[in-house]
């Protein structure tokens, strides 16, 4: 896994980077939905209740920001988010 983070005049991003299986075409639309159990299980023997990706979308949203994943064609997958950036700072 790899954590990315970049900045601008108007922009935060922040990534992740995973080299998993990637998640199927005919799911993606449904990740960032409230209670979406997709085929593909956690590798680390976790539990998934599928709200997490429902609530960092929200959050994000709230702040005025945007979410979403990007997807490579052997596998893995970048999910991000972007933030404004505050006024003055």
């Amino acid at each position: 896994m790899t954590v990315r983070s970049r900045a601008d005049d108007f922009t935060v991003r922040l990534e992740v980077h995973d080299d998993g299986p990637g998640v199927p075409a005919a799911e993606r639309g449904a990740l960032f939905t409230e209670f979406a159990r997709l085929s593909n299980r956690p590798t680390g023997g976790e539990e998934s209740t599928g709200i997490g990706l429902s609530i960092v979308k929200q959050l994000i949203e709230g702040e005025k920001g945007r979410v979403g994943a990007d997807f490579t064609a052997g596998g893995g997958s970048v999910f991000w988010f972007e933030l404004p950036v505050a006024p003055g700072s």
